[in-house]
């Protein structure tokens, strides 16, 4: 256990030394964009809930979808930032011998040979599992709104059967990605111990062919609503702003291609516990990106409803100031009663000498003033 203790879990780079007490980390600043963006994906998905639940009134196939792809997302998000709590984002000759035992969720035995590399393999099949899980039902819950939005009744034109394509080659990617993964090694304890009697899949193979599909899958899957709008009988302006909504789509394919490169690059590298955080950031970005692109196509019926209501109470707050404001500058009206006495002027032959004349008048009460009557 002493010499576990004091070797480094890779041997440091020429003129650099393991430093056990003090190490660099890049988890903090990783961890926290994983953070902003997981609160963004999440909002965006609560917003989407709330329009449609709310004011459409209505949950529908898509809504299902996304809902469990969301549920993965926050899994994969939980899983990636949680599991690894000290020594992820380390260079690993920053890391003991006998840490990455603890890393891996493993037992290390020197006497087998186990390296990390080999060991950091069933963390990574964990989370590719998460992965495909929440990108699988995402992306097909995309494919049904686009069907929804953009196909009519019965129609069957080429929107509807390349709709209908990629439907199928999402289904059929994900469910052969999960298989692969759940079924990496026979038995699934080789994955971490390579001495264990079995079979595996050839773990780098798997990576790279599955994720150059996803990336041309997201490509297909941006293209497909962009053609979809370009077919619509609309002036440039209104097709470019409908184009805006499935934006968010080409931000996903950049993060898929990030994240096949950052997956080929961790397949051939020695430092993996930090070269796995380039891993987890991009599968979160692309992860969040797809739940945006199913989210955008209801904000429209979002603003809608904010703006009506803002309008409304402005309205309100408008007719408010000028029913005060007619209260304000409308004078304060007094009925007085003046009794005057009985003169030449105003003789009444039937009234007796001392009678006197009752006279009504409405006077003006200025702010501030108390009226005096001139006659008593």
């Amino acid at each position: 256990m002493d010499l576990l203790e004091s070797l480094p879990a890779l041997p440091p780079p020429p003129g650099t030394t393991s430093n056990f007490d003090d190490p660099y980390s890049g988890a903090p600043p990783v961890g926290a964009a994983i953070g902003v963006v997981s609160a963004l994906a999440t909002s965006g998905f609560s917003l989407r809930v709330f329009t449609k639940v709310y004011l459409m009134r209505t949950y529908q196939v898509e809504d299902y979808l996304l809902s469990i792809g969301w549920c993965f997302f926050v899994t994969y998000v939980a899983f990636a930032v949680n599991q690894f709590p000290y020594v992820t984002g380390r260079h690993q000759w920053d890391v003991r011998l006998s840490q990455i035992g603890v890393f891996l969720e493993v037992n290390l035995d020197l006497r087998f040979g186990t390296t990390a590399s080999d060991s950091f393999k069933q963390s990574l099949n964990f989370s590719e599992l998460f992965y495909c899980f929440c990108m699988g039902f995402t992306k097909l819950a995309i494919l049904f709104q686009v069907r929804r939005i953009f196909i009519i009744g019965s129609t069957r034109n080429s929107v509807y059967w390349l709709t209908l394509t990629t439907m199928v080659l999402n289904g059929a990617f994900y469910i052969a990605a999960v298989v692969t993964l759940i079924a990496q090694c026979v038995p699934r304890e080789k994955i971490s111990n390579p001495s264990v009697p079995g079979v595996c899949v050839d773990n780098n193979a798997q990576l790279i062919s599955s994720g150059s599909f996803n990336f041309t899958l997201d490509i297909l899957i941006f293209m497909l609503p962009i053609y979809a709008i370009l077919r619509l009988k609309l002036n440039f302006k209104r097709k470019l702003g409908i184009c805006a909504i499935f934006a968010t789509g080409l931000l996903a394919c950049i993060s898929s291609f990030l994240r096949l490169y950052y997956s080929i690059q961790l397949l051939n590298v020695s430092d993996q516990t930090y070269g796995i955080l380039n891993l987890a950031w991009t599968a979160c970005l692309e992860g969040a990106s797809a739940i945006l692109v199913a989210a955008f196509p209801v904000y429209p019926r979002l603003y809608k409803y904010l703006r009506e209501k803002v309008a409304k109470q402005s309205s309100t707050e408008e007719k408010g100031d000028e029913e005060e404001a007619r209260q304000i500058q409308a004078p304060i009206l007094h009925r007085v009663h003046v009794d005057v006495p009985r003169t030449p002027y105003n003789t009444n032959t039937t009234a007796s000498s001392n009678a006197t004349h009752r006279y009504e008048h409405e006077v003006e009460a200025e702010e501030g003033r108390q009226w005096t009557p001139l006659l008593k």
